[in-house]
């Protein structure tokens, strides 16, 4: 008879959706792949966390270019990690989590032009960034 899943459980299996392999999933959760991967689809869970962002995603919503993108994350203003269900790719993707993307808008608003940015969620982040800038007529 197979062991029941807590809600913590299913917590996890839910919050590393896309961040970490069945197989890592199932050796921190004490299981098998197969029971991560078939508890993933009975409990219709999504394959991938809806805060984490591929670089070219990011790059499409950004209005930016992939390779621009790429450069900040290997100068390290843009925090991410390799996926690790992209074990055999040559150039495996990168995923980005929400929270770090947010921090890096807020760092490098200046290189965004909010007009040419397609998604409304981010372009807010921008604007908001641009209007907290202190002003420059002399008043404190």
């Amino acid at each position: 008879m197979s062991k029941r899943w807590t809600e913590e459980e299913l917590d996890f299996l839910n919050d590393t959706a896309g961040l970490l392999n069945y197989k890592e999933i199932g050796k921190k959760l004490g299981r098998s792949a197969i029971s991560v991967k078939r508890k993933r689809y009975l409990a219709k869970l999504p394959k991938f966390n809806e805060n984490i962002y591929s670089i070219g995603l990011v790059a499409k919503e950004l209005g930016r270019s992939k390779s621009g993108l790429k450069y900040y994350y290997h100068l390290g203003l843009l925090k991410g990690r390799k996926a690790t269900w992209s074990n055999g790719f040559l150039n495996p993707p990168v995923i980005l989590l929400e929270e770090d993307i947010i921090k890096f808008l807020k760092l490098k608003y200046y290189i965004f032009d909010p007009s040419k940015i397609p998604n409304l969620y981010f372009k807010n982040i921008i604007k908001e960034a641009y209007n907290n800038l202190p002003s420059s007529n002399g008043r404190t």
